[in-house]
């Protein structure tokens, strides 16, 4: 099994809470469509580095891994199976004003990094991938909306 990596639109001391209790019940009931993006995908966390570069060119700004906008200075979840961050609300921001229109191209242009990085012509756009990256561009627009956190989630 791979690792797992979510995003939730989300009160921020439950998702740590459940993290850290390793309460997957919690987790289950907040995978709330529009409020939950599931991008475990056979990924490693650093493909989620190329997709929040593309993110950002689609924005218009310098392209920036996610790594960089997750929260490290306030409280945090880091162990070594499992982790919560919380998502800086800048990335929030310029992820929720992704047209939903973009985001196939947007997922090639993630897909076509990655095929360089890895230097592996097989990796190829699955619908999962697309519909992961509309999910979270959705998270982050009812993020916005109902003026909630955006926290990452990990398990391995």
């Amino acid at each position: 099994m791979g690792i797992t990596l979510q995003f939730y639109s989300a009160g921020v001391d439950q998702m740590f809470d459940a993290v850290f209790d390793v309460d997957f019940e919690v987790l289950e009931k907040a995978q709330i469509p529009g409020r939950f993006a599931d991008l475990s995908l056979h990924l490693t966390p650093d493909d989620l580095n190329y997709l929040s570069r593309e993110l950002c060119v689609a924005a218009g700004l310098e392209p920036v891994g996610l790594r960089d906008y997750l929260d490290t200075d306030g409280e945090f979840v880091n162990e070594p199976d499992r982790g919560a961050f919380q998502v800086h609300p800048d990335w929030v921001s310029f992820v929720s004003q992704v047209d939903d229109a973009a985001v196939p191209d947007l997922v090639n242009k993630w897909f076509e990094a990655m095929r360089v990085e890895y230097g592996d012509a097989e990796i190829q756009v699955s619908e999962e991938a697309i519909a992961g990256v509309l999910d979270l561009v959705r998270v982050c627009k009812e993020s916005r909306r109902v003026g909630s956190s955006v926290v990452h989630v990990w398990f391995a």
